[in-house]
């Protein structure tokens, strides 16, 4: 079985390899996972610098998974805009999406007020026509690593 996926993160690019080191995407990455022995996933990584285009990718996409630096405060209304102007587009109507909120755990991060506050999730979710999780992770050391391969096995089951 072999499936798509859009917007990863190099972590995920390099899915049980060494861990990278955590330089925002330039361009496109392409890489496949296996999930299991049967079952891999194409994950197809675009850069924020890559959003005019972003429409030409998605759109023939069923799973997305949107990645937010919760470290980076200079980028959270980029961040905000990009991910409701996803979402709003027609064509995303049944798309599954997972929104991944990364370096959680880390000291600078925001704090669970602040990303409720700016992002607003609840309110996002509760409005949207997609299936959206959120999930929080920090790909540089795996936290949350084994729940996003959950999800992508769940949201490609078919």
């Amino acid at each position: 079985m072999f499936l798509d996926v859009t917007f990863g993160k190099e972590v995920l690019l390099n899915f049980r390899k060494e861990i990278p080191s955590t330089i925002p995407t330039v361009g496109t990455n392409l890489a496949t996972i296996n999930i299991t022995r049967r079952k891999s996933v194409t994950i197809r990584e675009l850069g924020g610098t890559m959003s005019p285009i972003w429409p030409s990718y998605y759109k023939s996409e069923n799973n997305i998974m949107f990645m937010i630096d919760i470290n980076d405060r200079t980028q959270t209304s980029s961040a905000t805009c990009l991910l409701l102007s996803m979402l709003a587009d027609d064509e995303m109507e049944s798309k599954n999406i997972l929104i991944l909120l990364n370096k959680k755990n880390v000291n600078n991060a925001m704090s669970q007020g602040e990303v409720d506050a700016i992002f607003r999730l609840s309110d996002i979710i509760s409005n949207a026509k997609q299936t959206i999780t959120v999930q929080d992770c920090n790909l540089a050391t795996g936290d949350g690593l084994i729940d996003i391969v959950s999800w992508l096995s769940q949201s490609n089951s078919d």
